[in-house]
């Protein structure tokens, strides 16, 4: 059994297929690495796989192809998770085979694509009539197909990612007769605090406090603010008796939270109204508690 092959074209394409592999675990492990750094481990992966392929079989097993294969195949696996493990530089070893595994899928998934787009190419191949769009479809153009598809999905799964990790929370209180539900922004960079007091200070949107009448509200507190590019001032303050939060299934509910009136708008994009204190979510002892773990508390008793 004789083949041919084309070292150069072998090399340029798994070079083409490691960058692809490599961005995706990237994006779907949430890990930052340089673009240089993955087209140069790319680069090495395929060199180490262009030279097994290209490695003579031992005589003892000339004839046995299955076996050439699947010791060429084990070989290529190897040295792949290596540059994978050079790629990422993950020093806990669960991280390292959280990583691998997703590299793997990863391999298997566009494998998978690849050899769909190739299906659907026999479908609009010309036959000895010459019906037909014509012409087959190369391996790099295929490349190019499922570069657009890794792209497209790594893009969606990146937006999918940022809006997992964006701290935004379902917000609602009663203030008199009036209820608000809405969004509201865990800042960690809000610092503000009630200075007679000590509490953390929440944001609202001022026209939000205008609905609900908080604006116009006798301030019972005022609470002095400094914010970047804006000269100090005073923000009028009052005291919601219970404030609930809720994200992912979690539930909390505070009690005596202190709420500000913001100058203006707190975003542009309108995405939410209310800006909290992060010590809000500390665990404190007393009024501030989980409502599932004190539901959990009143059964058990």
């Amino acid at each position: 059994m004789s083949y041919r092959i084309y070292a150069d074209r072998v090399w340029i394409m798994h070079t083409c297929i490691n960058v692809l592999l490599l961005f995706l675990t990237a994006k779907l492990s949430g890990i930052t690495v340089r673009v240089r750094r993955i087209i140069e481990i790319a680069a090495g992966n395929a060199l180490c796989f262009t030279a097994i392929l290209l490695l003579p079989a031992p005589a003892v097993l000339q004839g046995e192809v299955g076996i050439i294969l699947a010791g060429k195949t084990f070989f290529c696996l190897i040295a792949a998770l290596w540059w994978v493990q050079r790629c990422f530089q993950v020093k806990s070893r669960e991280g390292m085979r959280r990583v691998w595994i997703c590299y793997m899928c990863c391999a298997c998934v566009l494998g998978g694509v690849c050899n769909g787009i190739s299906e659907v190419r026999e479908l609009f191949e010309t036959d000895q009539n010459g019906f037909g769009t014509g012409g087959q479809v190369s391996m790099m153009q295929l490349l190019v197909w499922c570069a657009i598809v890794v792209w497209y999905g790594a893009k969606l799964l990146d937006r999918e990612r940022r809006r997992q990790k964006h701290p935004i929370w379902k917000v609602s209180f009663f203030w008199k007769t009036k209820f608000f539900s809405g969004s509201a922004l865990m800042d960690s960079g809000n610092s503000l605090k009630d200075p007679y007091t000590g509490r953390p200070v929440c944001v609202l949107d001022e026209e939000t406090a205008k609905k609900l009448g908080i604006s116009t509200e006798k301030a019972v507190r005022l609470i002095p603010y400094h914010s970047i590019g804006r000269a100090h001032g005073l923000l009028r303050a009052v005291t919601v008796s219970e404030l609930y939060l809720r994200k992912d299934g979690q539930e909390k509910k505070i009690a005596d939270v202190t709420v500000a009136v913001g100058p203006g708008r707190l975003s542009r994009s309108g995405g939410y109204q209310m800006i909290l204190h992060p010590a809000l979510l500390e665990e404190k002892k007393g009024a501030d508690h989980d409502i599932k773990s004190s539901d959990a508390g009143k059964s058990a008793v």
